[in-house]
């Protein structure tokens, strides 16, 4: 009947140190991914010019935000396309807004998505009209937060290829 009793004990202390490790949170490992920025260089005046932004080694993602800052007296923006995977999705919201900050124009740009987005394409296409001839193209990228299909954070690596 002892042997009983000190069985249970020690059962019931295993089941409680189990629970008590259970319960201490886990590390999460951040996925990573890579964006490629794509821009066209040596434009003329009055040329349409992209910015391409590229995503490869995609985990899945749930969200994305980025800040393209660009030079209002060398481009003029006209418009962002998003990719079809991303805008052809009713329950996705794809946001672009321009915005004055630190006296320099940007774009945020914004999805919110409905389902994992796991593609390796181009995220979305920001096109401008060339005011002025420039040798390489003057924006600058800010990726302000990816995440995953958990709404882990994504760490991205970002490439500018002209």
């Amino acid at each position: 009947m002892k042997k009983l009793g000190m069985m249970k004990t020690i059962l019931m202390m295993g089941c409680a140190l189990a629970l008590l490790f259970a319960a201490v949170p886990q590390p999460v490992m951040n996925s990573q991914m890579n964006l490629t920025v794509g821009t066209t260089n040596d434009a003329k005046a009055g040329d349409t010019v992209t910015v391409r932004l590229v995503g490869s080694n995609n985990p899945g993602l749930s969200t994305f935000a980025a800040r393209l800052a660009y030079d209002d007296s060398d481009l003029e923006y006209v418009g962002t396309t998003w990719a079809n995977t991303i805008s052809s999705d009713s329950g996705n919201i794809e946001l672009v807004s321009p915005v004055t900050e630190n006296n320099q124009q940007a774009l945020n740009l914004s999805a919110i998505l409905n389902k994992t987005y796991s593609q390796n394409e181009t995220i979305a296409t920001v096109t401008f009209k060339a005011k002025n001839a420039y040798t390489t193209m003057p924006v600058t990228l800010t990726v302000r937060e990816v995440t995953d299909a958990s709404y882990n954070p994504v760490t991205v690596t970002t490439v500018v290829d002209a």
